[in-house]
């Protein structure tokens, strides 16, 4: 059903070209179930991305049943995402304004499923993952291994034959991972869904019928899920001769050092070492004495310093929340954006420098940067931080082939860097806080009519919808 042919996957960055995928080729059968392993950084979601048609390879073929994906339209590719592939990203990246039983249903309003018919299997779905109750409730309500049970059901809404997961467990704790991975297989055994799993944890990849290791880009071994198949070794070239191991011999005209016996400690030295070991002994251990003292200051002194780098690191990420406040329609094509700090701990003094924030719209596979510019004349500003601050900016996207994700948006990634500290004179107690914010944003003079025949929304469409990081 699935096949990968030569896959590669190359992209410039500031260092050079970076291969993130080179040539790889693998197949997927109806049912089975594949796990994909290896650190971070070779290529494990990359190559998801492109079996998920998320991703364009720079050469190479992803063929379901025969049709290459990468020859369809963009429209094409969308419907078969909706049909034929239920995602599970490391995140469950549910919409926070929707209910849970609205996420889990979306897919199939998206894809033109009848409203009572979506609603009723999201139900069941629901049910079938323990989440009946929680129905009703919004995503921010749920806890970490219930939002990613009801993105479980989400992905399995239109009934796909194939699950692609991307490190479904990455951030749960062992119960809750427990509680996934037994749904997955589940829905694998029950539902007869070909799984596909990428993850770091040898005992989810020993549940698998195949296992495939990625390393820097490429496939190193495969394995069946019992134990691994053995790979061939690198054979010499042909006419090669073979290289024994060869004994190192003793340097020509020196007499062989391993047929002699060991030496006593001492002998040799005999009345002279007696004469000044007098001496020598305890200024040795006057000299250790000293060096364990230093070397115990020292130790003092560093884990100061990095129980003091500590508590700044949990001032600038853990006491500080920042986050989009609010968007509204502003004149011409501009909107005015909001953004927040807040204190969660106000009783621990914290500084921060106005955020520098950055806009960028998506267009095709790549990043249009568009205007950002602070208009309450705190740019620059040092503040502390005892509750919640505001700060305000003019947001200008003045793109036309922006790319829609949810049909009638615009999907906007807003990028906001600010300096933390905890003192009036900082030196180097300075820790920089980086945000990733992206939402779903309605452009100026929008339908509201035909975004409403396309996503079925309960009510008006609102003006933004926040999303996940991703």
């Amino acid at each position: 059903m699935l096949q990968a042919r030569n896959l590669s996957r190359r992209y410039a960055a500031e260092s050079g070209l970076v291969e993130a995928v080179r040539d790889i080729s693998l197949g997927l059968e109806p049912g089975r179930f594949l796990a994909i392993v290896g650190r971070s950084g070779s290529g494990k979601s990359t190559l998801l991305a492109m079996l998920a048609g998320l991703c364009r390879p720079t050469s190479g073929e992803v063929l379901w049943n025969g049709v290459d994906l990468w020859t369809l339209t963009e429209a094409e590719r969308a419907a078969f995402r909706n049909r034929e592939v239920g995602l599970v990203f490391q995140f469950a990246s549910l919409l926070p304004t929707l209910r849970v039983v609205d996420n889990v249903a979306l897919p199939a309003l998206m894809g033109g499923t009848d409203e009572d018919k979506a609603y009723h299997r999201a139900a069941e779905l629901l049910a079938r993952v323990g989440l009946s109750d929680r129905a009703n409730a919004y995503p921010p309500e749920l806890s970490g291994g219930e939002q990613r049970r009801a993105a479980l059901a989400r992905a399995i809404m239109s009934a796909p034959p194939i699950l692609l997961a991307d490190e479904p467990t990455s951030d749960l704790d062992e119960d809750n991972e427990a509680e996934v991975l037994e749904l997955l297989e589940e829905f694998h055994r029950r539902d007869r869904v070909a799984l596909v799993i990428v993850t770091h944890d040898p005992a989810i990849a020993r549940r698998a019928d195949r296992v495939v290791e990625i390393r820097d880009g490429t496939i190193v071994r495969t394995w069946a899920g019992a134990g691994p198949i053995a790979i061939p070794a690198v054979a010499s070239p042909p006419g090669a001769p073979a290289r024994p191991f060869v004994q190192p011999n003793p340097s020509p005209g020196l007499p062989d050092q391993t047929s002699r016996p060991p030496a006593r400690l001492g002998s040799g030295f005999g009345p002279w070492l007696l004469a000044v070991s007098a001496w020598v002994v305890p200024a040795v251990f006057v000299a250790l004495a000293l060096n364990q003292g230093v070397a115990l200051q020292q130790s003092h002194a560093l884990r100061e310093q990095r129980e003091a780098r500590s508590a700044l690191e949990d001032a600038a990420l853990l006491w500080l929340r920042a986050d989009i406040d609010d968007i509204a329609y502003a004149p011409g094509s501009s909107y005015s954006l909001t953004l927040s700090l807040e204190n969660l701990a106000p009783g621990r003094g914290v500084l921060a420098m106005s955020p520098v924030a950055r806009a960028y719209v998506q267009t095709g596979l790549n990043w249009r940067e568009v205007s950002l510019k602070s208009v309450d004349g705190q740019e620059g500003r040092v503040n502390p931080i005892n509750g919640r601050r505001i700060y305000r900016f003019e947001l200008d996207p003045d793109v036309k082939d922006y790319t829609e994700l949810l049909a009638g948006y615009m999907h906007v990634r807003i990028t906001s860097a600010t300096v933390v500290s905890q003192g009036n004179e900082p030196g180097d107690d300075l820790v920089e806080r980086l945000d990733d914010f992206y939402v779903h944003l309605k452009p100026h003079g929008a339908d509201d009519e035909a975004i409403l025949r396309k996503t079925r929304f309960p009510g008006k469409p609102p003006l933004w919808i926040p999303m996940p990081p991703h």
